[in-house]
């Protein structure tokens, strides 16, 4: 399990660096190559509601996007 979560962590690390946030990341959008319990092997799909992230905060879109019941409440 820790595998796993350990390439979940890298992949979005990945297209943090790409400025690129993914705004829907929920357990329905993460893919393991196979059922075996050792697979580290992690995609990240649906990018339908990713972003361009901006440092100047002015240029960031402010509206709320993601599945409501994976989102937080503030």
């Amino acid at each position: 399990m820790s595998k796993v979560i350990k390439s979940l962590l890298e992949g979005v690390q990945y297209i943090h660096n790409l400025s690129i946030i993914h705004r829907d990341l929920k357990p329905e959008n993460i893919l393991l190559q196979t059922k075996d319990e050792n697979c580290c092997d992690v995609k990240i799909v649906d990018f339908g509601l990713s972003a361009v992230f901006y440092l100047d905060r002015s240029k960031n879109d402010n509206l709320k996007a993601g599945t409501l019941a994976y989102m937080a409440p503030e």
